[in-house]
């Protein structure tokens, strides 16, 4: 006789921060903590991401987590991470004050995602050439190698940047960034001017992010501390 196969089906409900839509989903099994915990281990936040995405798809119903937006992804797995481990988390921060470390529990149920902006943008570059920019995916991260660590801050931010155009619209055409080459790309960077970059890494930073705060009285001192919390990273890695 066949053993069953247990806790496969979804029992919760969210919605997409990006457009409302509802995503069904299950709390993680224990063949999904392994991946992810192999995934941690191995200290690659590439193969930290597609473990995290690879989890998200195999939770939640009819979503490609590798072509949503990344604050998607991430309220996504945050959603699955609290019915999975519990909805509360500990992390340790320093006073602002005296310095000593406190363990603070924050409730992952509580985490607000914060929309400052629109999602896409247009830019006009010239008289006739707009920018149309968008949310990035992991996908895009990922294969744009923005997480590259031995790439110099500077040379990450151009990738993050790039990771976030969607077309360019001329008098004659309308060109996809996704058809063209990285090098081109990287030439068409090259030529914009800084304000017209400037513009660009603004959008980046004005996207959507989880956010969380949490004040707690220091265990050292007895000083008020507020502990914020911005991005995936904060949470989880």
């Amino acid at each position: 006789m066949a053993l069953p196969v247990l806790n496969d089906v979804p029992k919760y409900v969210t919605e997409l921060p990006s457009t409302g839509k509802q995503i069904k989903f299950r709390p993680f099994l224990v063949k999904e903590q392994k991946n992810l915990m192999i995934a941690l281990e191995s200290k690659d936040l590439d193969q930290i991401i597609i473990g995290m995405l690879d989890c998200i798809e195999s939770c939640c119903q009819d979503i490609d987590a590798y072509k949503i937006p990344t604050y998607d992804a991430d309220y996504l797995f945050a959603q699955v991470r609290a019915k999975s481990a519990g909805e509360t988390a500990e992390v340790v921060t320093k006073c602002t004050s005296c310095e000593a470390p406190n363990n603070v529990k924050i409730d992952i149920s509580s985490v607000k995602m914060v929309i400052k902006n629109p999602i896409t943008k247009e830019i006009k570059l010239s008289e006739n050439i707009i920018l149309k920019l968008k949310a990035p995916t992991y996908n895009d991260m990922i294969s744009a190698k923005a997480y590259d660590l031995e790439l110099s801050s500077g040379a990450r931010i151009v990738r993050s940047v790039i990771c976030c155009f969607d077309s360019l619209l001329t008098d004659a055409e309308n060109i996809s960034f996704k058809d063209e080459s990285r090098e081109d790309v990287e030439k068409f960077v090259d030529s914009l001017t800084t304000t017209q970059l400037d513009e660009i890494i603004e959008f980046t930073e004005s996207l959507p992010v989880m956010v969380h705060e949490e004040p707690f009285i220091c265990t050292s001192c007895k000083e008020d501390n507020t502990l914020r919390l911005e991005g995936l990273s904060d949470f989880f890695l």
